[in-house]
């Protein structure tokens, strides 16, 4: 290669000298294959593809020959290091236009111990005041997990947190079930006392900050426009282990609404009232079997 090559787009400057390059990659296994399915439509608009990986440890030998003086060469041979070989291949079939209230989504599984897995989401969301200035913003998450082992107990988790994010401050909090009502992609609504002065805060969050206790959070979410739906099939098998994941989302857009009351800081109640917010109201279904053990050889990969 010369300094005249061209470079790919987003690398950097041409070359400044003239350098050779013999670099060989040899596939040494195993070999893990995945291979997938996804079926989206929204409206009048659809879409399906298709896809297959194929992956295998290698190792990679280079060389680097560079110019030196007029007619000399420098030979720089690195060491051998451990690396992959990848080939990926997918196809899309689609049909429509795509209606401005649909978007799109995506979610995702690594590769899981043996056994059964479920996990269920409802995200209800709401934004208040004019895009990209949408200072206030209050969201629903409610979520249920349950992993069946092979061969081990069962065990599950279900939790329901509400986001309240002010221009004054913000926090996310574990709030009952019994203050949550939901109806699909229809609707949903939260009526809930955060306690004080330590309110229960979501997991991996940061403590609120801004925020005073008790707070009252009354909060709507509307469907409005239409509904996306997306179906993913992914199969992964390498050595003795085999994944099984299949996902289910849908989609709407929603206007929401929600009152919060807290105390100043005299201790007098404060209503905050917000109107007219946009966001959107998502179900998320995901079911993963697995079998065998996962070999350490499996994992490497780049």
């Amino acid at each position: 290669m010369t300094p005249s090559t061209p470079t790919c787009p987003g690398f950097g400057p041409p070359l400044t000298t003239s350098i050779g390059i013999n670099a060989t990659w040899t596939g040494v296994g195993p070999l893990a294959n995945s291979t997938g399915a996804s079926d989206y439509s929204c409206a009048t608009y659809t879409a399906q593809s298709a896809n297959r990986g194929l992956t295998n440890t290698a190792t990679a030998n280079l060389t680097l020959t560079t110019v030196t003086t007029p007619g000399g060469t420098t030979n720089t041979t690195f060491p051998p290091t451990q690396t992959a070989l990848n080939f990926n291949h997918s196809d899309v079939q689609a049909h429509g236009t795509v209606d401005p209230g649909c978007g799109p989504t995506g979610f995702g599984i690594g590769p899981t111990p043996a056994g059964h897995s479920h996990f269920f989401g409802l995200f209800a969301n709401g934004f208040f005041g004019a895009p990209p200035f949408s200072f206030d913003q209050v969201s629903l998450v409610q979520s249920s997990t349950s992993f069946q082992p092979a061969g081990r107990p069962a065990s599950g988790a279900a939790e329901d947190d509400l986001n309240v994010s002010l221009f004054s401050g913000s926090g996310c909090f574990v709030i009952p079930s019994s203050d949550v009502v939901t109806n699909g992609l229809v609707s949903a609504s939260v009526q809930t006392t955060i306690p004080g002065p330590n309110p229960p805060v979501c997991a991996g969050s940061f403590p609120p900050f801004g925020l005073n206790f008790p707070m009252t959070v009354s909060a709507t979410w509307t469907a409005q426009g239409p509904v996306m739906t997306v179906h993913d099939q992914n199969n992964y098998h390498c050595l003795g282990y085999t994944q099984a994941t299949s996902t289910f989302v849908q989609a709407v857009g929603a206007t929401s609404t929600a009152t919060i009351t807290m105390p100043d800081y005299f201790g007098n109640p404060q209503t905050q009232t917000l109107n007219n917010g946009f966001g959107n109201i998502t179900q998320v279904s995901q079911r993963v079997q697995a079998n065998g053990v996962l070999q350490q050889s499996c994992l490497i990969r780049a």
